[in-house]
């Protein structure tokens, strides 16, 4: 298994942040604008594979069956820590 970590604070401002953690040490972080302004239905997660031409057969590939395993997810509210949402045993 490998365990990530996101943390968002979505905003339209220069006070956006993205960071990604990977099995405990972060491994991405950027500021600034990262959402779009006027949604009215607001930002929410989604998980999947997105591999287009997998699902059209236009992609060369021996993969025959892509499949991704989800577990353990944990969502924060705006005063969530790391340690709240980290996966553990």
């Amino acid at each position: 298994w490998t365990d990530f970590v996101v943390h968002v604070k979505w905003s339209t401002g220069s006070d956006g942040l993205v960071e990604v953690w990977k099995d405990g040490v972060k491994v991405f972080s950027k500021t600034g604008i990262n959402t779009y302004m006027g949604i009215t239905a607001g930002n929410y997660m989604k998980t999947g594979i997105y591999k287009w031409p997998w699902k059209t057969g236009s992609y060369n590939s021996t993969t025959t069956k892509p499949v991704v395993y989800i577990d353990d997810v944990r969502i924060g509210n705006a005063s969530a820590t790391y340690n709240d949402v980290v996966p553990g045993p």
